[in-house]
């Protein structure tokens, strides 16, 4: 299922990008790119949700970037748009 974008401000966006890799690094995902543009993806196998895979893009303009992602999952009912969105939005604080 593919994800409406969103976008966000923050205060540096280097420091933010820095985040949302160690994040992704620590699902053991991949993160590709630089200041302005990039790919990232994880996945996992979560108890109730079952499996899932997320793939996404982000680009940059200054002080907000935007991210675009798509999600597959077992239980989509429970991998959501939302709770990804919520979840990179706290990487990127």
């Amino acid at each position: 299922m593919a994800c409406a974008p969103f976008k966000m401000t923050v205060k540096d966006a280097k420091a933010a990008l820095a985040k949302v890799k160690k994040g992704i690094a620590e699902k053991k995902g991949n993160f590709s790119g630089d200041d302005a543009k990039g790919n990232f993806g994880f996945s996992g196998n979560h108890w109730a949700a079952g499996s899932y895979k997320i793939q996404g893009s982000y680009s940059v303009s200054g002080t907000t970037i935007t991210v675009t992602n798509s999600i597959t999952a077992e239980n989509p009912n429970l991998v959501t748009c939302a709770k990804v969105e919520e979840e990179m939005r706290s990487w990127l604080a």
